[in-house]
């Protein structure tokens, strides 16, 4: 056992939150730390050696903004951890409060957080600008507090450049892709599947377009995941083509990795904002753990991995009919389909796997636990 008691914080993902969790906390777990996760839950408990401890959901923004920080960090001192790790921007002040105190903490950054924020159209632009800049702000302060910064891309991590900071990519668990659940691929069925955030950037709108032009006989769409903004689900519900396509809501990790190894395509369409031409889906890389071939979004960087690869096509991810003639060509083409899902597949298991980069981790605890 380690002699090392880490603390993770998140009061936006849900407690079984891929990469917090599954990735993070139960790598942390096998190699012996003693491994704490605070985020909301209805109840406190041990799931795979880590001990979840609840925290209270504040109803609106404003109470929030205002209380989460002041409750959280107490709670978060109360466990009396050698390092808190936590998880979103929403926490800085929390993170910065500890560092303050004298605590170590680790912020994990996994996304370019005042970009992401400039694009939640559904907020008032007056307050998104304002939120951006303070969050940049508090982010600056923590190169200079936090004890270690994660990031999940380069990109992040040259904005957020320190000593400390360490680019750990959301790579699949590859050990989720080697089970019984995966079907042949020529005995799938002809699915084309989406799974994850749903929004109108991401590509919903295009999607359900696919789906109404997808004839039948071909195959048919399915999309599993959770709206942002909640109410864009009943702006697209009304469409033309929704409902040809399969929506499955929300899945947990077992029920996910059942659909993706029944599937033959999977998509990952992004439209092209900067976060997203520079940013590492994990979506394609479980496709592609999944023996799936991708059609995804035709970004120079996504275009130089899935060509060197041969793993899928990529298309302009603003035009339905090149996304749908991409789709159609890889459930017609099944021995050439299947080769790409075959090569995605075995890049996975000897280079883009959450194995090699969750080392990077644990050196990052045993560099800061050395160091102070």
């Amino acid at each position: 056992m380690v002699d090392c008691r880490i603390v993770h914080i998140t009061t936006v993902h849900k407690p079984l939150d891929v990469r917090i969790f599954h990735k993070e906390c139960r790598s942390l777990a096998a190699a012996g730390f003693d491994v704490r996760l605070l985020a909301v839950h209805d109840r406190e408990d041990v799931v795979d050696g880590v001990h979840i401890v609840p925290l209270r959901r504040h109803g609106n923004l404003v109470s929030r903004v205002l209380l989460t920080p002041i409750a959280v960090t107490y709670k978060a001192i109360k466990q009396r951890a050698d390092i808190y790790h936590f998880h979103d921007p929403e926490l800085l002040i929390t993170g910065l409060i500890l560092s303050l105190l004298g605590r170590k903490v680790v912020y994990d950054s996994h996304e370019d957080a005042p970009k992401q924020i400039l694009l939640k159209t559904w907020l008032p632009k007056l307050f998104r600008l304002a939120a951006s800049g303070f969050v940049k702000f508090l982010e600056r302060l923590g190169r200079w507090c936090f004890a270690g910064i994660v990031a999940a891309t380069p990109e992040i991590a040259d904005k957020l450049t320190s000593q400390r900071t360490v680019v750990v990519k959301n790579y699949p668990v590859f050990e989720e892709f080697q089970n019984g659940d995966i079907v042949d691929y020529a005995n799938r069925e002809p699915n084309i599947l989406y799974v994850g955030a749903i929004s109108k950037i991401r590509g919903i709108e295009e999607l359900i377009a696919v789906a109404d032009q997808l004839p039948e006989e071909i195959g048919r769409v399915n999309l599993a995941g959770v709206f942002a903004p909640p109410s864009l689900e009943a702006d697209v519900g009304a469409m033309k083509g929704w409902n040809k396509l399969h929506f499955h809501g929300w899945l947990d990790r077992k029920d996910v990795s059942q659909l993706l190894h029944k599937s033959r395509v999977g998509l990952v369409t992004l439209h092209p904002v900067d976060t997203y031409m520079v940013s590492i889906p994990i979506k394609m890389f479980e496709y592609m753990a999944a023996g799936m071939p991708i059609v995804a979004s035709n970004f120079p960087q996504w275009r130089a991995l899935i060509d060197e690869v041969g793993c899928g096509l990529c298309v302009d991810p603003l035009n339905p009919e090149a996304i749908l003639d991409a789709a159609k060509w890889l459930l017609e083409h099944t021995d050439e389909a299947k080769k790409m899902g075959q090569r995605g597949r075995q890049a996975v298991f000897t280079k883009y796997n959450w194995q090699v980069e969750s080392q990077k981790l644990l050196q990052l605890y045993k560099d800061i636990k050395s160091q102070y």
